[in-house]
This record gives C-alpha cells, sequence and structure tokens, in this order.
C-alpha cells in the first residue's frame, strides 16, 4: 500500500474548568512523520483481505489507517474494489497540545477510532488508486475529525507506483467547472470584439465636418 498526504487532525476534548467547556486541539503532519513498520500489515497478496498502515506522530502518537476488500464492506462481491474503512488514532493528553485537559493522564494512551460506523468516502477499483486535492473534513467520531489535502491512497498493489487515479467528487466538479469556466471566457471576448467592431464601423460612417470660420 502507499499514502502520500497533508493530514490535519481535530480533536475535541472536556477542559478542567468548572463550567465543563470544551476545546480543541489541532495536529498536523509533518516531515518527522514515519511509517510504524511493526504496526503495519501488508502482503500484498491476491487473497490478502486487510492491510494496515500504522503512522508514527512522535513517540507518543500512533495514526493507523485500515483497508479493506471485505466484500460485505465494499459491497462487490468480486473483490475487485478496496477501501479505507477505519481509522484510529493513539495518543496522550499532553500539556502542550491539550491545554487544560480533564483528560490528562501520561500513564496512559488514549484511543479515537469509529467503531461502530464504517468510513466510505475513500474506495475505488483494485487497480486503481485514489486521488483527492482535498477531502475536507472526515468524522472518524462525534470529537475526532481527520482531513486530507492532495491525497493518493491505493491499497492492495501490486506495482512499486501508484496506478492511474479515480479522483474524489470534489475534484470531478472541479475538473468539469473548467471547459465551462473556458467556453464562457471566450464567448465573452467574441462578444467584446463584436461590440468593438461594431463601434468602428459606426464611427468610420459618420460623416465629418470641417469647422467653418
Amino acid at each position: 500500500m502507499k499514502l502520500q498526504a497533508g493530514i490535519r487532525l481535530d480533536i475535541v476534548y472536556d477542559t478542567n474548568f468548572q463550567n465543563s467547556t470544551t476545546k480543541t486541539a489541532t495536529i498536523y503532519s509533518t516531515d518527522k512523520v514515519a511509517v510504524d513498520e511493526d504496526n503495519s500489515h501488508c502482503e500484498n497478496s491476491t487473497s490478502d483481505t486487510n492491510e494496515t498502515l500504522a503512522l508514527k506522530f512522535n513517540h507518543d502518537r500512533t495514526l493507523m489507517f485500515y483497508f479493506t476488500r471485505d466484500p460485505s464492506i465494499t459491497k462487490d462481491s468480486n473483490k475487485n474494489r478496496w477501501q479505507l474503512y477505519k481509522i484510529e488514532f493513539d495518543f496522550v493528553y499532553d500539556n502542550e497540545t491539550f491545554p487544560d485537559s480533564a483528560e490528562r493522564d501520561r500513564d496512559q494512551n488514549a484511543t479515537l477510532a469509529n467503531t461502530n460506523t464504517t468510513l466510505s468516502g475513500i474506495n475505488t477499483a483494485s487497480d486503481r488508486s485514489f486521488s483527492c486535492s482535498k477531502t475536507g473534513a472526515i468524522d472518524v467520531t462525534d470529537r475526532f475529525k481527520i482531513s486530507f489535502s492532495n491525497l493518493r491512497a491505493q491499497a492492495f498493489m501490486t506495482r512499486d507506483d501508484f496506478s492511474a487515479a479515480d479522483h474524489c467528487q470534489a475534484d470531478q466538479e472541479t475538473t468539469d467547472l473548467i471547459p465551462i469556466i473556458i467556453g464562457a471566457a471566450l464567448a465573452a471576448l467574441v462578444i467584446i470584439v463584436l461590440i468593438a467592431y461594431l463601434i468602428g464601423r459606426a464611427r468610420a460612417n459618420t460623416p465629418a465636418y470641417d469647422n467653418m470660420k
């Protein structure tokens, strides 16, 4: 499997204030993010149904992506589609990222993941990659959202590099708008040229008179 993207995590947490307010912590991927090979699973087998990609955010944070081509999830009985169906984030409520947290516990890791629902937005054919310039916020849980920028992902790969990409709906809509915008601009240019021509013709046909003294 292979994944390239800018990643943003938004986590809502309870504060220790008396009015029981909440705050949102935002965590971005950086150049320090690395693949956690011990927790990743990728066999590249044609019979393999599940793959896992684990990314290390510093020493105490792990972001895990679960991919599948299980027909009960992808709704494809031929196993010709793959899907990102689960995201899990393991972390601790440290002072720097989660100030005033009422759940701060340095001795035990917290885990946020979609357990009762299946993510469905990132999926495509088994021999294709998935591409999206900006996914928008994906609700993993009611307190955990993830966003991708310039996402390119492919699971169950049979080659070293990405296969041809299927684009997300937002990118397709943007692509469809480009010919419309270009067509409208050309039409406006034709109208401007036509108006300029008619004005020029009108001026050319207007008789000129010398001032009489």
